[in-house]
């Protein structure tokens, strides 16, 4: 998620200040981004153009510039009046500014933006890899408060033959499922009659749906149902050799429901892609012990993890 410095020798006098990017800093945004590729999620151009473009309220990109306006490092955000948090969803430098306190720097300028705009806490992740980062959050006042963990299934047609006919039995019992491409555009996950299986879904699901749909960006959308009611609902991605389900909401009770189908669905996701993806990745909250119980019951095994750390604004206040 993020590839800050942590210490090392000070460069505060240096005139250091954040600002909304431009179309003009993408070329420097996408430099930095291709150094810090291996701690931050896989993107392209035209998702950070799309950012810039949108001109949402939910989700922005700023640059951290220095000496006259050189482009040093990024961050994307994500920000929910109504829960008054902001998440924190990328933040780099550039690999020539780090070791320089920069990272610190950048991270008292947008608490300092945060507090102007009324947010109370801040939400981020650090992949498991990324100690350094990690220290200096802990060092900043935050706190773990979860793990995301990483879920993979691997050898899916080795799933898809073991668990054929108990599939097929089980849709004949009433559940079926409807793929399409586009958007993740329904409102029951607002009203929460369904439960997102990874924290940061409560901040990026609806600002993403923008940017997708500005960038035209197409994802496969599942949506599963036991008799007209719908019970699970996921948008997935074709990465490298496999699929991830960036976004995945099931029903509170009883989930492994929809997971279940939701396994006989991505068999006819490979033939409607025209591929064979050999694994299946999703992100999953550890605190979330049914559906956890119920993938791994279904053999997927934990392929990587992410910390979720959380920043409370007020404490620094009082």
């Amino acid at each position: 998620m993020d590839s800050g410095d942590s210490n090392s020798e000070d460069d505060s006098s240096s005139e250091v200040y954040i600002t909304k990017a431009s179309l003009h800093d993408l070329n420097d945004i996408l430099r930095i981004y291709d150094e810090s590729r291996k701690f931050l999620d896989d993107e392209d151009e035209e998702w950070f153009r799309s950012i810039i473009k949108s001109r949402s309220r939910r989700i922005n990109l700023y640059t951290l510039r220095i000496n006259g306006g050189s482009v040093v490092g990024f961050t994307v955000l994500y920000k929910n009046k109504r829960r008054k948090s902001v998440y924190i969803d990328s933040l780099a430098l550039d690999m020539s500014y780090r070791g320089r306190g920069l990272g610190k720097v950048f991270l008292e300028k947008l608490e300092d933006l945060f507090r102007k705009e009324g947010f109370e806490k801040i939400y981020l992740t650090v992949k498991h890899n990324n100690l350094r980062a990690l220290s200096l959050y802990l060092k900043k006042g935050f706190r773990i408060k979860n793990l995301v963990l990483i879920l993979g299934l691997e050898d899916l047609d080795k799933i898809f033959r073991e668990s054929s006919n108990m599939l097929n039995k089980e849709l004949s019992n009433g559940y079926r499922y409807k793929i399409s491409l586009g958007s993740m555009n329904d409102r029951r996950i607002l009203s929460k009659a369904l439960l997102e299986t990874a924290m940061w879904n409560r901040f990026t699901g609806e600002p993403d749906e923008i940017v997708y749909k500005r960038s035209g960006e197409e994802r496969i959308i599942l949506k599963i149902y036991r008799g007209r009611k719908m019970i699970g609902l996921a948008s997935i991605n074709l990465e490298r050799e496999g699929l991830f389900i960036e976004r995945l909401a099931v029903v509170f009770n009883r989930p492994s429901e929809a997971i279940f189908v939701l396994l006989k669905a991505i068999e006819k996701i490979s033939d409607y892609l025209g591929v064979a993806p050999k694994t299946l990745l999703i992100p999953v909250d550890a605190s979330k012990n049914t559906i956890l119980d119920s993938l791994l019951e279904k053999g997927f095994r934990i392929i990587d993890t992410e910390y979720v750390v959380i920043k409370d604004l007020r404490e620094d206040a009082s």
